[in-house]
């Protein structure tokens, strides 16, 4: 197929899913992530997170005043799977 000006274009359409694009950002962290980053990964609002921590809707450990959430058990709330 072309794409008018003489350019082969490829019918296939590369299709990102939602895990290729959190996954990677999960694995740049630690053994423990933030309110922030679940946050971000959940399209929420930190306040919502903490909520949500609080409710144990989610599991977490708080530390001084700061919900800090195992990475393994979150990228499998996610349904990802973690090589590490």
């Amino acid at each position: 197929m072309e794409d008018g000006n003489g350019r082969t274009m490829s019918t296939k359409r590369q299709v990102r899913t939602w895990a290729d694009v959190v996954d990677p950002k999960l694995r740049r962290h630690g053994v423990t992530i933030g309110p922030e980053v679940v946050a971000e990964a959940l399209g929420k609002t930190t306040q919502t997170v903490d909520r949500l921590l609080r409710d144990r809707v989610l599991k977490g450990t708080k530390v001084g005043g700061t919900w800090y959430v195992s990475r393994d058990w979150f990228m499998t709330y996610l349904g990802l799977e973690d090589d590490d």
